[in-house]
């Protein structure tokens, strides 16, 4: 299994919602992104 280094995103509440600040090496363009939850080690 390979092992990737992993950065760090900060969560916060934009309202009664909430986000995640990403790095800006991460910026994406658009408006929308695709996302799936691993349960069991909580990666997003």
């Amino acid at each position: 299994m390979a092992v990737y280094p992993l950065d760090i995103a900060k969560i916060f509440m934009n309202g009664r919602s909430q986000a995640i600040r990403l790095p800006k090496e991460y910026r994406l363009e658009g408006s929308e992104v695709y996302i799936k939850k691993i349960e069991d080690t909580g990666t997003l």
